[in-house]
């Protein structure tokens, strides 16, 4: 009977001090009857375009250039964001005079992202309590649950937007009060109708997670955000690229009257995916519904970071510092598969994958050795007819990797040696072994970290095939180069591999060379991304490529020169003479 009462009580309070006046996002923000939360004024300026606030026009404030060692102007709001138009930092003038569906904010490294989400998303929350009866206001089902969803590219990640948010309402006089049910990973809200009912339900969710939690799709969400979401998978094909987690999560958002709100908000990457896509459509549409901001670091929270730390970022790595506190999407960084559709046609949809090899078939096999967090790959290639063949690809990892914290990993399945904290030379000895009954290796290349120790014990196990070889940054450089070239031309084959594939799709080509000539090839820096499987059927294909071609006088096809510029040099070279040259450049050239 106490209970009772007491959740009378509560009831009862809450309602009498509802209000069906909703206050603007800024005064919900920094109010102390609210989050109690100082914006700075850029970030004020952002929440009050996104929300058809009036711009402020009196009192000024300074913006500081990207490394804070000068102060670029003083502004009023009004002034910033037409500066910022200006200097095409923004898609808007001034305070769009249209409802804004979508907020795209490109921001630097430690600009406060994290609090605009939070502060965003309760405040959808508090407008949702404002409505006292939130579903029967949308012509919803008594009691239906409505969400706030926030992803992000891991756990992890989506878990600091998560933790704001609750602790700020934890702290909101207005809203903590009707805090239920709260884990790691939702809590939810009572609405005024909830209380009415006394059913100890409540309707408001806010439910976060990274980008391949299938839990998060299918609620109906008024808001969504997606965080960091640059860095979201790029492979188009996943469920869990940006692409797929973006049309996955936004329909729902538009059963909501015209109300539903889109939130993506990132540090930039490369100019390809799906938050560049969205920032680049915003930016030249006009009248959109999409408001899009770029702001650098020191331009958005300036008090965040000191000159000294911008300063030495920059010179340390001066391309990395442009696209983490400068706020610009990186041109060095691109997609190692740059046309899906292109790479698409190596891949036999029939292909019968092979058990066993043939009779006097020469295979070649890479290796990409590692013992912890990265896996230990090995792919086996061969040429048939000037087409270079996959026969087999596995990867292993041990229960140390970070793919075990991953929901629905693609490596979800390489979990042999999981029982296994490391994996151990012996092992992987033994598995190459056995690849090697069933397709005799010819030569199986490895790179020399790690390797001496691993090539003596195959020579202990009387396995002779193997060679080691030092691929730095150079080789690395040329391999990945000659196989995209091959699959270009359509010389090579593989299967539908479910490891394989979509880790190549994933692959990011980072320009390192000077010349823009060599380019590091690597997996997302994500936690959970690996580029292991890629590394050995690369290094297979480059062996048996470099094999075959050991004697051709024609040039290689990993050097650095492009297709055009090679075929130009040979001509020249004809031209000048030169009768062993042909004169036809076809297929046969690249063979």
């Amino acid at each position: 009977m106490a209970k009772d009462n007491l959740f009378s009580e509560l009831t009862s309070d809450l309602i009498k001090g509802s209000d069906s006046a909703v206050a603007s996002a800024t005064s919900f923000i920094e109010s102390n009857w609210g989050f109690n939360i100082k914006l700075t004024p850029a970030q004020r300026v952002v929440v009050k375009c996104f929300y058809g606030i009036p711009l402020d026009d009196v009192d000024l404030f300074p913006i500081y250039d990207v490394v804070k060692d000068r102060i670029v102007g003083h502004f009023t709001e009004k002034t910033f964001m037409k500066w910022m138009y200006d200097n095409k930092r923004c898609n808007y003038p001034s305070v769009p005079e249209k409802p804004i569906k979508e907020l795209v904010l490109v921001a630097g490294r430690r600009s406060g992202k994290t609090l605009v989400t939070s502060c965003i998303l309760g405040y959808e929350l508090y407008k949702l309590i404002k409505k006292g009866d939130p579903a029967k206001f949308y012509g919803k089902p008594e009691q239906q649950t409505i969400v706030v969803t926030n992803v992000a590219p891991t756990d992890e990640q989506a878990g600091l937007v998560y933790d704001f948010t609750v602790t700020a309402i934890e702290h909101c006089p207005i809203m903590k009060n009707r805090l239920h049910n709260k884990t790691q990973k939702y809590f939810s809200l009572f609405t005024d109708k909830d209380l009415q009912l006394g059913k100890n339900k409540a309707s408001l969710e806010f439910i976060t997670g990274g980008c391949s939690s299938t839990g998060l799709r299918g609620p109906d969400a008024i808001a969504v955000s997606m965080d960091e979401m640059a860095f979201f998978l790029t492979n188009e094909s996943s469920k869990f690229s940006g692409s797929e987690v973006y049309g996955a999560l936004t329909p729902s958002c538009k059963g909501f009257a015209g109300d539903g709100k889109v939130i993506c908000i990132s540090s930039p990457h490369a100019r390809y995916g799906k938050f560049y896509d969205l920032y680049k459509q915003g930016m030249e549409e006009k009248d959109s519904s999409t408001l899009v901001f770029q702001m650098y670091t020191a331009m958005i929270n300036p008090d965040r970071i000191t000159s000294d730390d911008l300063k030495t970022e920059r010179r340390r790595n001066r391309r990395k510092f442009i696209a983490e506190f400068g706020g610009e999407f990186s041109d060095t960084v691109n997609a190692w598969v740059d046309d899906p559709n292109e790479f698409d046609a190596i891949i036999d949809k029939n292909f019968n994958i092979p058990k066993r090899g043939k009779q006097d078939i020469r295979y070649y096999g890479g290796l990409d050795l590692a013992f912890t967090n990265d896996g230990t790959a090995v792919s086996i290639v061969h040429n048939e007819n000037g087409i270079i063949v996959l026969d087999y690809s596995n990867v292993w990892f041990s229960g140390a990797s970070d793919v075990w914290t991953q929901d629905n990993s693609i490596y979800q399945n390489c979990s042999k040696y999981k029982h296994l904290n490391v994996l151990t030379m012996e092992d992987i000895v033994k598995e190459i072994k056995e690849i090697d009954k069933w397709f005799p290796i010819k030569k199986l290349v490895f790179d020399q970290h790690n390797g001496q120790a691993f090539l003596e014990r195959c020579r202990q196990n009387e396995v002779m095939f193997c060679e080691m070889i030092n691929f730095n940054d150079t080789l690395n450089s040329e391999v990945y180069e000659t196989t995209k070239r091959l699959y270009a031309e359509k010389l090579l084959k593989i299967w539908n591999h479910p490891v394989l594939v979509p880790e190549l799709l994933m692959l990011e080509s980072e320009m390192t060379g000077t010349g823009g000539y060599k380019y590091d090839v690597h997996a997302p820096k994500r936690v959970g991304c690996h580029d292991d499987i890629s590394e050995s059927w690369s290094r297979a294909v480059w062996t048996c490529y470099n094999d075959k071609h050991k004697n051709s006088k024609a040039p290689a096809l990993g050097s650095y020169l492009s297709r055009d510029a090679r075929y130009q040099a040979l001509m020249n070279r004809y031209n000048s003479g030169n009768p062993r040259i042909p004169s036809n450049l076809g297929r046969s050239f690249y063979r």
